[in-house]
């Protein structure tokens, strides 16, 4: 129902809630058909506290919005900024936290109206006063309510809002690392407590992801995984670290075909799962695809040591072949033998019919 909204239903609805004097938190999840023209009766508030740009929803990924993947939605800087501008120049202004789209994060370098408004927001942040750490009561500098170099409002968690320092850590220690008592997630770009959010470390890019966001384990060491650059995938549904378990991942291997990929611990006993290089033609396939491409075409033009390579498979499958003919055989044989037989009950039974019906007559 949210795609579907426009920005005169979006209006619509904050004009009647009086949003500019009632309404503290705003996220647009999933309003992806509006330019945020319909924010203007937000307009000079000074109640919003959290105001969510992003578009995606808990535990959603905002890059898989951007324009490489999909059409993105056309909220625009135009029509957003200067409603922002008119909240924060108000005095008593009461925004902490601000969460922007993917988009204008990822070429905030370049966009300069939206860079000056960034830098704006964070002088109103910082003229507010002392901010203290929730969890140590230490007062953080101004760089610390600042926005990262992602945008991404710092020191301060999406959920709680409440801001902790770069000394706080997690009472308990993770893949025996210290972790920061509030961690941006790699996965929704949002910045979570601890009290908030349980956060877990990528055993192999030691990037910090919410466990509601990323579940996947290595299927041998157990330790969480992060992006495609930190595990291979096999067909049997099994994640392997790629530098960390390396004996079983240096065998997870991807057909060039087909594009199954298989690990150790699948690999077909007959060996037609396997993937191998052939010296010859230099191609990476699995034992089916490689005799489908040997036996497709001219096989006078098939690579010799595509051949050979598949030449134990080919036998295997011919006595495979063979066994099911002979399985086959053995069944005609057992039918025909069934056939005989009740052709034979069927004769006996014609001829007492026949004795009948002669004695009959007599």
């Amino acid at each position: 129902l949210a795609e579907r909204l426009t920005d005169k239903h979006i209006s619509s609805v904050l004009s009647c809630i009086d949003a500019v004097n009632e309404l503290k938190t705003l996220k647009l999840t999933n309003c992806l058909n509006i330019t945020g023209a319909g924010l203007e009766p937000l307009r000079g508030s000074t109640i919003i506290e959290q105001i969510d740009l992003s578009l995606v929803g808990k535990n959603c990924n905002p890059a898989d919005l951007s324009p490489d993947l999909s059409p993105y939605p056309p909220i625009s800087c135009d029509h957003v900024l200067p409603i922002l501008d008119s909240i924060i120049e108000r005095e008593g202004c009461s925004l902490r936290h601000l969460q922007f789209p993917f988009l204008w994060r990822r070429w905030g370098g370049i966009n300069k109206q939206f860079k000056q408004f960034v830098q704006r927001c964070s002088e109103m942040l910082n003229n507010r006063g002392v901010v203290s750490c929730f969890k140590c009561d230490r007062n953080l500098t101004r760089e610390n309510r600042n926005f990262d170099d992602w945008y991404i409002q710092n020191h301060t968690c999406y959920e709680c809002g409440r801001h902790y320092c770069e000394s706080c850590m997690v009472d308990e220690v993770v893949d025996e690392v210290r972790v920061p008592y509030i961690n941006s997630c790699i996965f929704c770009a949002r910045k979570l407590c601890a009290a908030c959010q349980d956060m877990k470390k990528c055993r192999v890019c030691n990037s910090f992801f919410c466990v509601a966001c990323i579940t996947r384990r290595c299927n041998k060491c157990d330790g969480y995984l992060c992006c495609e650059d930190c595990f291979e995938y096999c067909r049997c549904e099994k994640y392997f670290c790629r530098e960390n378990c390396v004996d079983i991942c240096v065998n997870v291997l991807q057909c060039e075909s087909c594009n199954d990929s298989f690990c150790r611990e699948c690999q077909d006993e007959k060996g037609e799962c396997e993937i191998s290089t052939c010296d010859g033609c230099d191609w990476e396939f699995c034992g089916k695809c490689r005799i489908s491409r040997c036996l497709e075409g001219n096989p006078n033009e098939a690579c010799a040591d595509c051949v050979k390579e598949i030449a134990h498979l080919l036998l295997g499958k011919f006595q495979e072949k063979d066994a099911e003919i002979k399985e086959l055989k053995q069944q005609v044989d057992q039918m025909q033998c069934r056939i005989n037989f009740l052709g034979e009950q069927l004769l006996d039974q014609s001829e007492k019919v026949e004795e009948s019906g002669r004695g009959s007559v007599s």
